[in-house]
């Protein structure tokens, strides 16, 4: 560091070893650090972060097929705890000279887009001259389509969210893949990109066209991809071979990648009764659907309680109340939980059984490497106004095994047979 003053280095190890060389690269003071490890355990990435999409080629490959290139690429990754942002990503190219239009791509999971599209709402109100942009999709996910005689801002912006269709709680093929209890939809997403005068495409080839379109308003084709003979200017690159001699292919599964390891209510409650928490029999006392929950909170990069009242026929109130992931639960406002899951604050009995759920809960997360640990609470007048776990859902990181090598007690305690395993997909056979 003393001679050479790198500004970046990258971190080519095996995820068991990722975290002591992420370490040593920060206590060199090196400015950017790009690790690219796949499977780093969660819990090791509390500080440290790094994140991959896969998109990426597809987007820059379209905007080359529609004559534009790439002033610059970054990739924020796809890991559940982001090290850079997309704001960080857009401002470096809103500054970058040689960057005219931007394309963006997001996904389900944590709420970078939403963050995002508030940053472009502020960007277009200290551009020099701002435009105003109408949203870009028509009601059909098949296609877009853009208005001619509309004119955009400079340096436009097109944006894709993945994941739309994802099945909730399934980790869509990568560790951030999946919505947190509070979490922004795929859906609510695009609504917030469309707000701010993104324009939305339905698939990364589409990139090109779009953004061709915004720079020189040339129109697209109705399919949403330029004509490949249109402009003086495109290139195309291929292979080409005199004959294609029939293959035959033999079916073969492609396994989905997994992150996750969900257990059984019934596990996940003999979990809690093991460490003295107060578990309802759910013929006894009703579930009031007081959500408690402990797992993390993407924008501040810290563990977090979530707490929120039923939904009571709309949409439900969630509050996250962040902690400190070394010290635990102890600095907790119970007070302030108990009034946001509805219960009374100040009274003794139900903030004392609600802090030992809670510092129960916190411990669980940390030493077993839980990503989230979701219960419903029910209060029972009867019972002295002690508050008791009425349901639960325990979700914790496969890669604290599959790396670490630790957690086997966890490993152990999962139930394939009543996993949501992925449909293998098939390829055809061709004669």
């Amino acid at each position: 560091m003393e001679v050479l003053k790198p500004d970046a280095t990258g971190i080519y190890v095996a995820a068991h070893q990722a975290t002591a060389a992420i370490e040593e690269a920060i206590e060199a003071e090196v400015p950017l650090i790009v690790a690219v490890a796949e499977h780093i355990p969660l819990h090791d990435m509390i500080r440290v972060f790094n994140r991959y999409r896969v998109f990426r080629r597809p987007a820059a490959g379209s905007t080359l097929r529609s004559g534009l290139g790439q002033s610059m690429c970054i990739g924020v990754g796809g890991d559940i705890l982001p090290g850079t942002s997309l704001r960080d990503g857009l401002q470096i190219l809103v500054e970058d000279e040689n960057t005219e239009a931007i394309a963006l791509v997001g996904e389900i999971g944590g709420e970078a887009e939403i963050e995002a599209a508030d940053w472009i709402k502020k960007y277009h109100e200290r551009t020099e001259k701002p435009k105003f942009v109408e949203p870009f999709c028509t009601k059909t996910p098949e296609s877009y389509m853009l208005d001619a005689n509309l004119q955009y801002p400079n340096r436009p912006i097109a944006a894709i969210i993945g994941g739309i269709k994802a099945v909730p709680g399934r980790i869509m093929g990568h560790a951030g893949a999946f919505a947190l209890p509070g979490e922004p939809s795929a859906q609510d997403k695009i609504q917030a990109l469309q707000a701010a005068n993104c324009a939305i495409v339905n698939h990364p080839s589409r990139f090109g066209p779009v953004l061709k379109f915004l720079l020189d308003a040339q129109t697209p084709s109705q399919h949403g991809v330029a004509s490949p003979s249109s402009g003086a200017g495109f290139q195309r690159r291929g292979i080409h071979t005199a004959i294609r001699r029939p293959r035959s292919h033999t079916a073969r599964s492609l396994a989905q990648q997994t992150r996750s390891i969900y257990l059984t209510q019934s596990t996940a409650f003999d979990l809690l009764r093991q460490r003295g928490l107060p578990v309802a029999d759910s013929t006894s006392i009703p579930n009031d659907d007081r959500l408690l929950a402990v797992s993390l909170n993407r924008s501040t990069r810290s563990p977090c309680v979530i707490a929120a009242l039923p939904a009571d026929g709309g949409a439900r109130k969630l509050k996250r109340f962040d902690y400190n992931y070394g010290a635990g639960a102890e600095d907790l406002d119970m007070s302030a939980i108990a009034s946001q899951l509805g219960l009374d604050g100040s009274n003794h009995e139900i903030t004392s059984s609600l802090r030992a759920i809670v510092i129960g809960l916190v411990t669980l997360f940390a030493e077993k490497e839980a990503y989230l640990l979701e219960t419903r609470l029910a209060a029972s007048k009867s019972a002295g106004s002690q508050v008791t776990i009425a349901s639960a859902r325990f979700g914790f990181d496969d890669a604290a095994h599959r790396s670490g090598r630790r957690q086997a007690d966890i490993q152990a305690l999962r139930d394939p047979s009543v996993e949501d395993a992925p449909k293998p997909r098939r390829r055809k056979t061709a004669s």
